[in-house]
């Protein structure tokens, strides 16, 4: 499997990193390149569903950039740019479920972007929501991709409504109750009947419903303390920090349930798709935690090649397609 990790230091020799993770033997393998990198520093990454791209943002710069992936040759060509997003300070990014189109949060003004996407030419059209969510950060498509979730200053918390043939809907949907200050990150339940937004301090649920949208409760979970959490492939914990690397039980009846920590202090958590390790960026490091629903945390696997790390995004679905072109790279060895 592969770890792509948006690094926020802008130094060469840690632009675009992509890390090889032996899941069978639990160890770091080697780390790639493209050839050609962006010269900037990235905050936010995400690979295509198909696997056959990953795409980066940046704290300094208005367009995203993309490379061919392939997970038997890593990097092809690139970079693919963007048409420019209107901001700089791209917080976080994420494909849609059905991989035809991408959406971004920038930090100022109209700053909900969503691209089309294709993985032979790369980004499409760009659209942008009636009513602007100011501010935004976090973001998550809900599930069956009808809905996208945007946290961002308050009152500016809100889910926007999604057509593949019109994009975005003309209404902004926010809870009648909105999460005390800023919210931060966006995510919604795996089943789709669940949205959490965070403000640094806390996490908090809301029912979900395609039809209503939000519930009118409020439920207020524990201390969560990162830029961007995670909830678990099959619904039953959520990843973040609290001062260390903290899962967060949830129960659709019961809500927020225990706590448990290892040491750590990332931005990001992605669980891997057979739900046995959790990944983090933690500034100086990725790392690599086994994960278990009953017995929780196991043993950690650090990889120290990274400087800033701001965020991950995991290729392990085994999928190798042919990509569109195809460049030397520059490898990286341990």
């Amino acid at each position: 499997m592969y770890c792509a990790v948006a690094d926020f230091n802008a130094s060469a020799q840690y632009q675009e990193r992509v890390y090889a993770f032996d899941q069978d033997t639990r160890t770091w393998g080697s780390s790639y390149q493209p050839e050609t990198t962006s010269g900037q520093a990235a905050h936010a990454v995400d690979f295509s569903p198909s696997e056959a791209a990953v795409v980066y943002g940046y704290l300094f710069d208005q367009y995203l950039r993309a490379w061919v992936w392939d997970n038997d040759t890593q990097y092809g060509s690139g970079p693919h740019l963007s048409t420019n997003t209107g901001q700089y300070y791209c917080y976080d990014l994420q494909f849609h479920p059905d991989g035809d189109f991408l959406a971004a949060t920038t930090s100022n003004g109209q700053d909900l972007v969503a691209y089309g996407w294709d993985d032979a030419t790369f980004f499409g059209t760009k659209y942008q929501p009636a009513t602007a969510s100011l501010n935004s950060k976090g973001l998550d498509w809900h599930p069956n991709g009808n809905y996208l979730a945007v946290a961002g200053n308050n009152p500016n918390n809100a889910a926007y409504a999604w057509d593949d043939a019109t994009q975005f809907g003309a209404t902004r949907y926010t809870p009648a109750t909105q999460i005390p200050d800023d919210g931060w990150c966006a995510r919604f339940h795996p089943d789709g009947d669940w949205v959490f937004f965070h403000n640094w301090d806390y996490i908090y649920a809301y029912a979900w419903d395609d039809a209503t949208q939000f519930g009118g409760t409020r439920y207020t979970g524990p201390k969560f303390h990162n830029r961007k959490f995670n909830v678990a492939g099959n619904g039953a914990f959520l990843f973040g920090c609290w001062n260390d690397v903290r899962a967060v039980a949830w129960d659709d009846a019961t809500q927020f349930g225990a706590t448990c920590g290892i040491t750590g202090n990332p931005d990001h958590c992605e669980q891997s798709s057979d739900g046995e390790l959790v990944f983090t960026a933690e500034g100086g490091s990725v790392c690599a935690h086994e994960w278990d629903d009953a017995t929780h945390w196991g043993s950690s696997y650090v990889q120290n090649y990274s400087y800033s790390a701001r965020m991950v995004s995991l290729a392990d679905q085994g999928v190798t397609p042919e990509p569109t072109a195809f460049i030397p790279r520059i490898i990286w060895y341990n």
